[in-house]
C-alpha cells in the first residue's frame, strides 16, 4: 500500500490529521515550515513557494525509497499543487481539499499579498488570541466554528509561534504564489479535488481544474465548507480512501 503524506493548512500542524483513521496505510503527517515543531523557515520573496516544495520534495525523498500519495488542505493543498508540477514523479496519487492553484491576475496577486503582509503584522502585533478569533470570524470557517474539534483545534493554534507563523503567511501566500492552473492542466498525476458544498468559491476551482484535466476528478462533500476533513469527517474519508484504493 501507497504511504500517505498529509499536509496541513496554514495555522495547523501535523495533530491536525490525528482524528482522521486511514486504516492500514503508512502516513507522515508534516509540520510545514513556521508550524508545529517545524523550525524551517521560509524567506518572503519571489522563490519562496518554490523553495517550500523543493523542501517538501526533499523530506519525501529522504523517507521513501518509492512514490507516494499526498493530501494537502488548504495551504497544504497548494503545496501539493507546486508538488504535481514540480516533481511529478514522486507522487502516485494526489488529494486536495480546499487548495486554490494560484491567482492568474498579476494585479490580484500583489492585492492578495498586501492583504496578507498587512495580518501578517497584526500577528506580530498580538495579541495572537485575539487575532486568531478575528481569523476564524471569517464566514469561510463558519462551518467550522459550529462543530465540536474546534475548541481543541484553537486550543492547538494558540500553541504556535506568531512570529514563524507570520514569516509563513508572507512567504507562502496565495499572492507570492506562481499561477499553477495552466501547468496543471497537463499534471499526469491523478487527483482527487474535494471542497465543501458551503465553500462555493473552491468548489467552483476544483470543477474548472476538472474540466481541464481528464486526470482529475472533482468531489463535492454536502453540509462542508472550507475544512471538509474537520467539518465531515466520514464523508471525507469515505471519498478519500475510495480514490487512494484504486489502482
Amino acid at each position: 500500500m501507497t504511504p500517505l503524506v498529509l499536509l496541513h493548512g496554514f495555522l495547523g500542524s501535523a495533530a491536525d490529521w490525528d482524528a482522521l483513521d486511514f486504516g492500514d496505510r503508512e502516513t507522515l503527517a508534516l509540520d510545514l515550515p513556521g508550524h508545529g515543531e517545524n523550525t524551517e523557515t521560509i524567506a518572503p520573496g519571489p522563490r519562496a513557494f518554490g523553495e517550500a516544495v523543493a523542501w517538501l520534495a526533499n523530506e519525501i525523498e529522504g523517507r521513501f525509497d518509492s512514490e507516494v500519495d499526498v493530501l494537502g488542505y488548504s495551504m497544504g493543498g497548494r503545496l501539493a499543487f507546486g508538488l504535481m508540477v514540480d516533481r511529478p514523479e514522486l507522487l502516485r496519487r494526489a488529494v486536495v481539499a480546499g487548495g486554490s492553484p494560484g491567482i492568474d491576475s498579476e494585479i490580484d496577486r500583489r492585492t492578495r499579498k498586501r492583504d496578507d503582509d498587512f495580518k501578517a503584522r497584526q500577528l506580530e502585533k498580538g495579541p495572537f488570541a485575539r487575532w486568531l478569533d478575528d481569523w476564524y470570524a471569517q464566514p469561510l470557517f463558519g462551518g467550522l466554528r459550529s462543530t465540536p474539534p474546534f475548541v481543541p483545534l484553537r486550543a492547538r493554534r494558540l500553541q504556535g509561534d506568531p512570529v514563524r507563523l507570520a514569516l509563513a503567511m508572507r512567504a507562502l501566500s496565495p499572492g507570492m504564489q506562481p499561477p499553477l492552473r495552466h501547468p496543471l492542466a497537463g499534471c499526469p498525476v491523478p487527483a482527487l479535488l474535494i471542497a465543501g458544498s458551503r465553500d462555493t468559491k473552491y468548489a467552483e476551482s476544483n470543477r474548472n481544474l476538472a474540466e481541464a484535466n481528464p486526470q482529475f476528478r472533482d468531489v463535492v462533500l454536502q453540509d462542508a465548507g472550507h475544512a471538509p476533513h474537520l467539518e465531515t469527517p466520514d464523508a471525507f474519508l469515505a471519498a478519500v480512501n475510495a480514490f487512494l484504493e484504486e489502482s
